[in-house]
């Protein structure tokens, strides 16, 4: 299994639920959500029953009252009627759609997972250094290849705010074309080889790019870099009563910190899960708030 959201999910609904256990508790459905558009590389059918048979694995060999159950979200409408309803208790939500919810439900983040070794993701726009391009204006009428790793809509957002900056037009109307792809070197490589003009993509990942072809960071200019961006939060919801909340709170801290924790995120290739802080969400809520500004303007 590659896909992060799902990693995550599976791991909250085996591994937190257990430290979850109340002394002489009725049985009750903990009910985890988390968004099938998410998915690229699982039916969501598949999705669901993966967690449910993974889930179920955890509790034959445990004592628990508190039963998962995967909640598939087929779009933003469905999760905000979810979320506004009080239907689940965990759920898994884009950064920004945390921002566009706010003020209408009574989510709280609990954890995010890490990008590499920091909170967030930066963003890096690159050209070949071999070309004429020095500043964003350069690029008026030429294409980009985005890169995005789940981030697309940060990535064009922060794009429309570096852009206004310099007094030039959303990207949509900067750019002749904008193509987002899915692997890293699909969209590096062109750059590198002149194909194609700048690319946008995560730091991170182009670090990891580079060191396999220690050539492209030789090759390609850092034009512009972004803030540090998350790009999802897990949280709870108003269906949880408080004495369930500081439970899953601490639960949710003690993931990774044990061995059998350690043992489950190397399993699904992350290393950690982090406890929110406002601070890690203050980027992007400065960015979609001057992207409001911009749309509104216009």
């Amino acid at each position: 299994m590659t896909t992060r959201a799902l990693r995550k999910m599976l791991l909250l609904c085996c591994f937190l639920v257990p430290l979850l256990r109340p002394c002489n508790a009725q049985v009750r459905d903990l009910r985890v959500g988390f968004p099938g558009f998410f998915f690229n590389e699982f039916d969501i059918r598949d999705a669901k029953a993966a967690i449910e048979v993974w889930s179920k694995t955890a509790l034959a060999n445990l004592t628990l009252d508190y039963v998962p159950t995967a909640v598939i979200i087929t779009d933003i409408d469905q999760m905000k009627d979810l979320v506004t309803a009080a239907e689940v208790d965990l759920i898994d939500v884009p950064a920004l759609d945390f921002f566009r919810f706010r003020g209408k439900n009574s989510l709280e983040p609990i954890l995010l997972g890490p990008a590499g070794d920091h909170w967030g993701d930066r963003f890096v726009l690159f050209v070949n250094q071999h070309s004429d391009i020095r500043g964003l204006e350069q690029l008026r009428g030429r294409e980009i290849v985005l890169h995005p790793d789940g981030s697309e809509e940060i990535m064009r957002m922060w794009l429309d705010v570096e852009l206004s900056n310099q007094g030039l037009p959303m990207n949509e109307d900067f750019f002749s074309r904008v193509k987002a792809v899915s692997k890293a070197s699909q969209a590096a490589l062109p750059v590198f080889f002149r194909q194609t003009d700048a690319c946008l993509m995560k730091e991170r990942i182009f670090d990891v790019l580079a060191e396999l072809n220690p050539q492209i960071n030789e090759q390609l200019l850092s034009l512009r870099h972004s803030p540090r961006y998350i790009k999802e939060l897990f949280c709870m919801t108003g269906r949880l009563k408080n004495g369930e909340r500081q439970r899953i709170r601490e639960a949710c801290l003690q993931i990774g910190r044990d061995p059998s924790g350690k043992q489950i995120l190397t399993l699904f290739k992350t290393h950690d899960v982090l406890p929110y802080r406002p601070e890690f969400s203050a980027n992007l809520q400065e960015l979609y708030r001057q992207h409001q500004k911009l749309i509104t303007a216009e």
